[in-house]
């Protein structure tokens, strides 16, 4: 009886250390299952490079716990990212994303993630942020990036602190601290985000001052090209960029979407050739806001600018035409008249910024009229 009893203490002891070298074999991170009421914890730089090569985990539910510092933790010998950290597209020959993107759940939990440091050394790599693409489904919420410094090379695309591209994903409650750079002839740049296809973002803000070399296009310094929603957003980074560049503005480079809520403060410039460049967006062929209500720009005191100048516009705004009453000094915007034309207006008068916010809007004349909007001088 002794020996069976000693026979089975033996087996037993052998049973639960096998459970608890598979158990250790299957913990993830620093703990959680990748579910949505288990979500995998994101603690330290070891759970974020462990995340960074896992992108069969990247439609999973992620929760960070605590802040964490990013310095010298790339794959590059000098600390830095090539590409981006999470979702990284695998092939900068074509401008279409090669590779898995996020579309699972990231709760920054109110964390944020500092010195993030991604250097492509003049290589073209495509599709550059913290997250290289969110797909549908994919959601970043509740996260800051502080310090962060992105540099593209020779035609980059898709820039953005926290994204390269929101594909039809949402962004909400994240923010972005730091500074963004495009090689020659790149293209949708943003300090947030790149490009927000069909995406949501909500209640976000970036403070990044965006560089662009010559030939530079669609850089804006929340988002470089939107075709979504953005809303309750702001930006306050400089955005500069060189020589026969086009479409730059302080909130967009370029809007194929809805914005509503949103400010810019940060001053937008161009080198020599550059065109259609805007405190707001650089270009826009949708609308801004909607209903019947108007869009208000405050003009700031710049060259013949007069300070608090109120300017009002017809807003939902789609493409049409501006026509100009030099006697008067005025242009009558029609109803259908592009978004873009009329912040141009403003672009011709004060060749600097302008804030738009569109949550102070008022309810305005019946849009079946033109609206009268009435330059300095009047």
């Amino acid at each position: 009886m002794a020996r069976r009893e000693k026979i089975w203490k033996i087996w037993f002891t052998v049973l639960v250390s096998v459970c608890f070298l598979v158990s250790a074999a299957e913990a993830k991170y620093s703990g959680g299952m990748g579910e949505p009421n288990d979500p995998y914890l994101i603690s330290d730089v070891n759970d974020i490079n462990e995340m960074r090569g896992e992108p069969n985990d990247w439609g999973g539910s992620f929760l960070m716990t605590a802040d964490i510092n990013l310095a010298g933790a790339g794959d590059k010998p000098d600390g830095s990212f090539s590409t981006a950290v999470i979702a990284p597209d695998t092939d900068n020959s074509s401008r279409y994303f090669q590779g898995t993107a996020f579309t699972g759940v990231f709760d920054g939990n109110d964390h944020k993630i500092m010195n993030l440091t991604i250097d492509t050394n003049g290589a073209g790599n495509d599709y550059l942020g913290l997250f290289g693409q969110i797909d549908p489904n994919g959601q970043i919420m509740n996260l800051g990036i502080e310090d962060a410094n992105i540099i593209g090379g020779y035609h980059s695309v898709k820039l953005g602190g926290l994204c390269g591209e929101n594909y039809d994903g949402t962004i909400s409650n994240c923010y972005v601290i730091g500074s963004l750079a495009g090689g020659y002839n790149s293209y949708d740049i943003g300090g947030l985000c790149g490009r927000n296809y069909d995406g949501t973002i909500s209640s976000c803000y970036a403070t990044v001052n965006m560089t662009g070399l010559y030939h530079s296009s669609s850089l804006g310094g929340l988002c470089g090209k939107n075709g979504g929603t953005i809303s309750n957003c702001y930006a306050t980074g400089k955005v500069t960029v060189g020589d026969h560049s086009e479409y730059v503005g302080g909130l967009c480079g370029g809007n194929l979407g809805k914005i509503f809520g949103c400010y810019a403060t940060g001053s937008v410039s161009g080198g020599n050739g550059s065109k259609d460049l805007g405190g707001f967006f650089g270009v826009a062929l949708a609308r801004l806001g909607g209903g019947k209500h108007a869009l208000t720009a405050n003009v700031n005191d710049v060259g013949t600018c007069s300070p608090g100048r109120l300017l009002t516009f017809g807003s939902p705004l789609t493409f049409d035409a501006v026509k100009w009453f030099d006697t008067r000094n005025v242009y009558r915007i029609a109803v259908d008249t592009a978004l873009r034309h009329a912040i141009d207006l403003v672009i011709r008068w004060c060749h600097e910024r302008v804030v738009v916010d569109t949550a102070i809007a008022t309810e305005i004349l019946d849009m079946a009229v033109g609206i009268d909007v009435v330059g300095p001088g009047i």
